[in-house]
């Protein structure tokens, strides 16, 4: 049996338990998949430009194509007037060279005539008839995009472990990429331990509360782009929690279980993690929320047993779930990370934390800063700092924080601020 008085736990700060996790964490396994289901994943190829972009020049405006030279002594009091020759819609070409006194109409994008250097804009241009008027000389290259100004030929644009963003997708549709390598997606599962649940629709009894962590955690998970299944509610029953994990983790890479972790009689996770042939890869950490938070591995795949607290269960998604996922599908460990800045503190916080704190809070841009308070009270059984919550602020141990004091701030992708 795996019961160690918490005594005996050894607590370890966060850098180390997430060095642990990441040192488990195997080679992205490449599949392929349409463009079009490409964002948000992992690549695991090289986009090597096989043509310069633009590949030809083009007009940067909607406007006349002309050559500097005929403009050059244009003025308010002696215009020059040139003839247009032609009207191109994006897509059209001019063929023939443009001669002397010549003009093209065109849109944003249309190949550049041959012979011309410069671009009148369309709002700048008189026209009477056939016939462009110009009161001013005009720079050469002006509104010009030259060929290749943008990509040249050769140039790397993608290498293996880019995120793909909708800005990747652009350019691999640009290079004619209709399929992407890219890393898969884990299975994930999410099991919830404890008596005391009830589903969202049955009637409150004394005693007893609504589960939400698995529908919490499922949000969490589909804001990765991905799904997962949820195992539901498991009493707290030795047994029974031991069959039920050792089935999920036949059809899972990674396994979310709440609940559990603490080391009453009916805190049964760390045990059944080593019952299921896990390595526990810590049990106690130096900070809080989700303290006890325990996390395995076993043949490839992580168990991570987070609190059944519903603010210690968010903040290990984040800081602990999040960033193992990301790895698994071929994103470099540090890039898996939330974004961590310098926030200024609203508010006054007294020091009264006997270890470091993870605080929910909410963040601002404000006079060209980032200012950052917490959410009230934070007590990892509360839900009422979860709903508007888009940070965590790392709060040191033991200190008074006057207002205005920088500390580090965790920013999270949940919901504008």
């Amino acid at each position: 049996m795996y019961l160690l008085p918490v005594t005996e736990r050894t607590p370890i700060p966060y850098e180390e338990a997430l060095a642990r996790i990441v040192a488990h964490v195997p080679p992205p396994k490449p599949v392929e998949v349409p463009l079009a289901e490409a964002a948000g994943r992992v690549f695991l190829d090289t986009l090597v430009a096989d043509f310069s972009l633009p590949p030809f020049r083009r007009a940067g405006a909607d406007g006349f194509a002309l050559r500097s030279r005929d403009v050059e002594k244009a003025s308010p009091d002696r215009p020059v007037r040139l003839r247009i020759v032609a009207e191109l819609a994006a897509g059209r070409t001019y063929d023939a060279p443009l001669g002397a006194g010549e003009a093209v109409r065109l849109m944003t994008g249309t190949a550049f005539p041959e012979g011309a250097d410069t671009l009148l804009r369309l709002e700048d241009g008189e026209v009477e008839g056939d016939t462009l008027v110009v009161r001013r000389p005009l720079p050469p290259g002006r509104d010009v995009f030259e060929a290749g100004e943008d990509i040249r030929q050769g140039e790397v644009l993608l290498r293996p472990g880019d995120f793909l963003t909708p800005g990747a997708i652009s350019v691999l549709a640009t290079f004619g990429r209709t399929r992407v390598r890219v890393g898969r997606r884990p299975r994930i599962g999410i099991l919830v331990t404890g008596d005391e649940l009830l589903a969202p629709d049955e009637p409150l009894v004394l005693g007893k509360i609504r589960e939400s962590n698995s529908f919490m955690l499922g949000a969490q998970v589909a804001m990765l782009g991905m799904g997962a299944h949820v195992y539901g509610v498991v009493p707290d029953e030795r047994e029974l929690l031991y069959a039920r994990v050792r089935s999920a983790l036949e059809e899972v890479d990674v396994l979310i279980t709440t609940g559990g972790v603490a080391v009453g009689d009916y805190d049964l996770i760390p045990e059944t993690f080593r019952r299921v042939g896990g390595e526990i890869l810590f049990d106690r950490l130096a900070f809080r929320p989700g303290q006890l938070t325990t996390v395995a591995h076993v043949d490839g795949r992580m168990l991570f047993g987070l609190s059944g607290n519903p603010g210690a269960a968010f903040v290990g998604f984040y800081i602990f779930v999040r960033p193992y996922v990301l790895a698994y599908m071929g994103l470099s460990p540090e890039r898996a990370l939330h974004p961590r800045v310098p926030a200024v503190l609203e508010e006054a916080i007294p020091g009264r934390r006997r270890l470091p704190v993870y605080a929910r809070g909410c963040y601002r841009w404000e006079g060209g800063r980032i200012v950052a308070r917490t959410l009230g009270p934070d007590s990892s059984s509360y839900l009422s700092t979860l709903v508007r919550a888009n940070a965590l602020l790392y709060l040191p141990a033991g200190e008074d924080l006057p207002a205005g004091t920088e500390v580090e701030t965790v920013l999270l992708d949940v919901a504008p601020h």
